[in-house]
């Protein structure tokens, strides 16, 4: 009998093989003393238990009519630094933040995300519960893990639109990781992939290494930039004062061990 043929990678909508390959996903739903994991695919809506919505001055969350379900953010305008400037999910009976990097504790994320003219201020990871993420142009959030474009000090190519240039930060009490200079300059319109992996023994170790369409990028090993506060899914979409950005998510996975 021939070998089934696993699908891996790029060649598929799914989660990257790559980031997601060493979590025991299936053991995880099959026993959740092991981990816990979470997936939200946008079949629903939840803007009163789940989803908390921030605009700056103008921005909509809109649910996508769509098969297999989809979110879209919209700016709303193209006027500098105005549309959604805090979208997370923040469980509302507790105001709970449940995601936490921990020692032995690896957790995995990753988004499918579609940005129409990224030359804009974006946003797209784990931080603490905010309402406003991003504060004149870039992110104000003192603990995070994230890939971003901003207008203010990355220098986003907004005379070069529809391009823009997407980077990964981790931040800890306002201490910022920068190594990850420039991952890519996104085009518009088109589906992309962007998750990390958060790994350590002990508090000393730990690690946060990005993936950008299933493709393993710089590690960040300074342990004064990990965050280790409570964090929660967040994005951003805001207009960089020359056009009006939108966000299509597809889905986000998250799962950490127990």
């Amino acid at each position: 009998m021939s070998e089934p043929v696993r699908y891996r990678g790029q060649t598929t909508t799914g989660p990257s093989y790559n980031l997601w390959y060493d979590c025991p996903q299936a053991e995880i739903i099959a026993d959740p003393n092991i981990g816990f994991i979470w997936h939200e695919d946008f079949l629903t809506y939840d803007a009163t238990d789940l989803w908390v919505e921030n605009n700056a001055t103008t921005g909509t969350m809109i649910l996508q009519e769509l098969a297999g379900g989809q979110m879209l953010l919209d700016a709303g305008a193209s006027t500098q630094h105005q549309g959604v400037d805090s979208f997370q999910a923040v469980p509302q009976a507790t105001a709970g933040a449940p995601w936490l990097v921990a020692a032995e504790k690896d957790m995995w994320f990753e988004a499918r995300v579609k940005i129409t003219y990224p030359a804009n201020q974006f946003f797209c990871g784990l931080a603490t519960i905010d309402t406003t993420v991003f504060a004149s142009g870039e992110n104000s959030v003192a603990n995070h893990i994230g890939f971003e474009m901003n207008t203010t000090t990355i220098g986003a190519n907004v005379a070069a639109a529809p391009y823009g240039e997407l980077y990964f930060f981790t931040e800890k009490a306002g201490s910022r990781d920068e190594s990850n200079d420039l991952l890519a300059t996104l085009t518009t319109a088109t589906w992309h992939k962007i998750g990390f992996k958060v790994k350590g023994q002990t508090t000393s170790d730990f690690t946060v290494q990005p993936f950008y369409d299933n493709a393993a990028l710089t590690t960040v090993t300074d342990t004064d930039d990990i965050p280790v506060s409570a964090l929660v899914p967040t994005f951003v979409a805001c207009a960089d004062g020359t056009s009006q950005i939108t966000v299509h998510i597809d889905w986000i996975r998250i799962a950490q061990l127990r």
